[in-house]
């Protein structure tokens, strides 16, 4: 019970021949969460700053593309087209 505090990023991992783990860490932005699939290619969660989450991941070029969650006003930015039903919403 209490506290576990790490001073540096702190990984799970219960197969590396997998490629898969979680990391944990924390940075000038804020609070960070990592989750890789089996062939390595990750998905953040990140604490952007006071007023912003995000969820994204790196394209095979290094580009973000992702969401964001303002929780000043609600608002849900995403990059690229949302689906419904696997139907494209325009305009949302």
């Amino acid at each position: 019970t209490g506290s576990i505090t790490f001073s540096d990023t702190l990984w799970v991992s219960n197969n590396k021949s997998a490629g898969g783990y979680v990391s944990i860490w924390e940075d000038n932005e804020g609070g960070n969460i990592s989750i890789a699939g089996p062939n390595g290619k990750r998905f953040e969660i990140d604490a952007y700053n006071d007023t912003t989450l995000r969820c994204y991941a790196y394209d095979d070029g290094g580009n973000i593309k992702g969401m964001s969650f303002n929780r000043t006003n609600g608002d849900l930015s995403i990059d690229g087209n949302f689906y419904r039903a696997g139907q494209r919403v325009a305009d949302v």
